[in-house]
């Protein structure tokens, strides 16, 4: 079953939204989920890979970015 959930933040800085999008990928993963996140363009889906990378220290989110070779391997994909 597909599940779709919509947030509204109070705070409206793109690094709150980063922030938030990682910790909510990193939580789904955690629970099992398989997750696809959705980007404008691929710069800035590049940029989220790499944020999910750095946003918090002993975190591991195993991700790629749609399309790519790792793409089968992993449960998260940009």
């Amino acid at each position: 079953m597909t599940r779709v959930d919509f947030y509204i933040l109070k705070d409206t800085a793109p690094e709150a939204r980063e922030l938030f999008a990682a910790r909510l990928v990193e939580k789904a993963y955690r629970l099992g989920h398989k997750v696809f996140v959705h980007t404008a363009n691929m710069h800035l889906a590049t940029l989220f890979d790499e944020y999910l990378w750095t946003f918090r220290d002993g975190s591991f989110v195993p991700h790629c970015i749609e399309g790519s070779e790792e793409e089968r391997f992993a449960p998260v994909h940009v």
